[in-house]
């Protein structure tokens, strides 16, 4: 079993207590996602963060390497390379993310036009899974007829619309596995954080962790977390493991990052974005680039840690 470690918990929350963070908050624009005040934005922030996991490659061992595809001309990896492709759908015609057409979605539609980069359909690993939840998801809101924008409508009306909205959309085909929410949280923060400001949070202690596979690297890098002697043996060779250890590994991970914003003073936007930009100097398939990480000092430099090798539908 994973277990957190609390003597680098006390250190990271005193580092971030006293360091001046580059903190700019996202606010989810840019050539990559629709315009401000674009009327299809809601839609197309929906549809991505449905589909927002999964993004690497594995065989009979385990992990492999990342996915890799061209829009444009220039290559993009894992969700850099959904947004892009999902953006070139957006900017042909923003009502195909609308859900009474992605209820229908043809087979052909979804690979060849929503899932493509310039060479052809991206190798998602589950691809009939996703056209199943794709239409499963339009259908939910066609049979209620009620659309994404009326579920943030009744959260802006409620007391706290940041649980308001995550407990609405955990109801929604897609959204409704991941007992951690991940996609859920991910998709409330780019609400949030839009200049539009869809989604009006009032209530900030109801944030979460979003631990996608990307923070559970770092947090296993830096020390946060420690594993097993019989964990590390497969984890450093990135291979498989089983559902009982990726939610140990998880689950902890979440509560050590709780516990370093409880401790620093930090807020989960803080957080999140801190470790967001680090794991660029701390990638799957490359060395990493220690000094240039803002956790450099209170690292432990475990480098030959990684993600736990789980498929999952979560992140």
């Amino acid at each position: 079993m994973a277990r957190i470690c609390m003597d680098q918990i006390e250190e990271v929350s005193e580092f971030l207590k006293g360091v001046q963070l580059e903190f700019r908050g996202m606010d989810w624009c840019g050539d990559a996602f629709p315009p401000p005040h674009h009327p299809g934005a809601v839609h197309f922030f929906f549809f991505l963060m449905l589909h927002d996991y999964g993004f690497w490659l594995g065989d009979d061992f385990g992990y492999v390497r990342p996915i890799y595809g061209t829009i444009n001309g220039i290559e993009y990896k894992g969700s850099d390379l959904l947004t892009r492709a999902l953006k070139k759908v957006y900017d042909t015609d923003w009502k195909n993310f609308l859900p009474h057409r992605l209820s229908v979605i043809l087979h052909r539609g979804l690979r060849y036009e929503f899932f493509r980069d310039d060479k052809g359909p991206i190798p998602l690993f589950d691809f009939m899974q996703r056209l199943h939840t794709t239409r499963k998801y339009g259908s939910w809101f066609v049979f209620r007829k009620t659309l994404p924008d009326d579920i943030l409508r009744r959260a802006n009306e409620a007391k706290e619309p940041l649980r308001s909205f995550l407990e609405q959309i955990k109801k929604v085909p897609g959204y409704d596995q991941d007992p951690l929410e991940k996609r859920n949280m991910l998709l409330a923060m780019a609400l949030a954080n839009r200049p539009e400001r869809f989604l009006r949070v009032a209530d900030s202690r109801n944030w979460r962790p979003i631990i996608d596979y990307h923070l559970m690297r770092l947090a296993l890098r830096v020390g946060l977390v420690e594993l097993s002697r019989q964990e590390i043996a497969k984890n450093v060779q990135r291979a498989w493991v089983g559902d009982e250890a990726e939610r140990d590994i998880r689950l902890k991970v979440c509560e050590a990052l709780r516990m370093v914003m409880e401790k620093s003073g930090r807020s989960l936007m803080e957080l999140d974005e801190t470790m967001w930009m680090a794991r660029k100097y701390c990638p799957e398939m490359s060395e990493p680039d220690c000094p240039r990480c803002i956790f450099n000092p209170v690292c432990e430099k475990l480098t030959e840690r990684f993600q736990p090798v789980f498929r999952t539908t979560a992140y």
